[in-house]
């Protein structure tokens, strides 16, 4: 191993990683509010923050408490319904709530499975399946939240899959399909593996949404990738070579999309995971994040970018 404090074999791997060189010039204040926006490891980031005194536009605790939003499997109230796994599913749910795409609520992405309850393949198939009433109720909610990006002095986009299904009667991507749904109508959907190309230009469109949109046009917009790995793959290939291919294509999006924007800046926290010590980064399941690992993130992004 060298001696040299400035060489990567010593400082990776033994305990948790920490980035050099990634502090602003100009920090931010310890009141700027903050929107994230990604899977659970954006949930993640978010829970983390909000407990760190942070002011969090995109949680909005009373609406959680509601029965709709219950996670049917735990019986606890639940932040993943709001969960978006790919650039495709981020753009279009910002699309959709500052009405810049043709999205009818009443029937767009929304499918019966089942006597008056529908699938909507809009969010994440972990909540109770509502009548068409509730379904649209709880998506209203998920409308009022997204909204609140444009007041945000800091929007947080996590990055995490590159795979994504287009639900082809209404030529919109679902976020999710769940499986016993999937099974009954394949033929709906086309597999979609999202190339480097098509991920950049869709994030060059929300960024000019978003530059649209916010109220003051005085925003910063920070991208992660999440270390979560894919738990399934729908390509033919290893489902390690599937996340390595998902990982890198986001990675290297995330760099050549900051070029030229001066308020748009990468965070690290894929790295910070994916070079710890492993035992402190990943609960038992290999997937999810430890919280210890987590609260060292947000300790990093504190350090580098709060003053």
């Amino acid at each position: 191993m060298s001696s040299d404090s400035r060489s990567a074999s010593t400082r990776i791997f033994d305990g948790f990683y920490e980035p050099k060189n990634i502090a602003l010039k100009q920090k931010f204040s310890r009141d700027v509010s903050i929107f994230t926006m990604g899977s659970c490891f954006a949930r993640e980031l978010e829970s983390a923050f909000s407990a760190d005194g942070f002011n969090i536009l995109s949680m909005d605790n009373e609406s959680l408490q509601q029965a709709d939003f219950v996670d049917k499997s735990k019986g606890v109230p639940t932040s993943g319904f709001f969960h978006r796994y790919n650039i495709p599913a981020m753009l279009q749910e910002f699309q959709r709530s500052f009405g810049e795409i043709n999205f009818i609520e009443e029937s767009s992405l929304l499918v019966e499975s089942q006597a008056e309850h529908f699938v909507d393949l809009n969010y994440s198939d972990n909540t109770t399946r509502l009548n068409l009433q509730g379904a649209l109720q709880r998506r209203e909610v998920g409308k009022r939240l997204v909204q609140r990006a444009a007041k945000a002095d800091i929007i947080i986009l996590t990055l995490g899959l590159t795979e994504a299904w287009l639900y082809k009667p209404d030529n919109l991507y679902a976020n999710t399909v769940p499986a016993d749904y999937l099974i009954k109508h394949r033929h709906d959907f086309e597999f979609v593996q999202v190339s480097y190309d098509d991920n950049l230009a869709m994030l060059e469109r929300l960024y000019s949404l978003l530059c649209k949109h916010h109220a003051t046009g005085n925003f910063n917009l920070i991208l992660t990738v999440s270390p979560v790995p894919l738990r399934h793959t729908f390509s033919q290939e290893d489902i390690v070579i599937a996340n390595m291919y998902a990982k890198s294509t986001l990675r290297t999006v995330a760099t050549e999309f900051l070029k030229g924007k001066d308020n748009v800046t990468y965070f690290p926290s894929y790295e910070i995971a994916m070079y710890s010590h492993r035992d402190l980064v990943w609960r038992p399941d290999r997937v999810h994040i430890n919280k210890e690992c987590v609260r060292f993130i947000i300790q990093v992004f504190r350090n580098n970018y709060i003053e």
